[in-house]
């Protein structure tokens, strides 16, 4: 039987937006909200998944990958 172990990250962060959505709440939008994209890249390519499970009044996203 082949184990494999995952490396669990949870980050989260206060919201007062209730809204459903990852877009950028900042004025300037054409120079932010890159990161999401950039850290779910890099998650995929280790071969894991980035997940948002929105819960207000919490920003919360859940990172795992498996550990080489």
């Amino acid at each position: 039987m082949c184990q494999v172990l995952l490396y669990r990250i949870k980050i989260s962060n206060p919201t007062l937006d209730n809204k459903n959505s990852t877009e950028t709440s900042k004025l300037n939008k054409n120079n932010h909200g890159f990161v999401l994209y950039n850290i779910r890249r890099t998650v995929e390519n280790l071969g894991g998944e980035m997940k948002i499970p929105k819960q207000f009044p919490e920003f919360i996203l859940k990172l795992e990958f498996p550990i080489k």
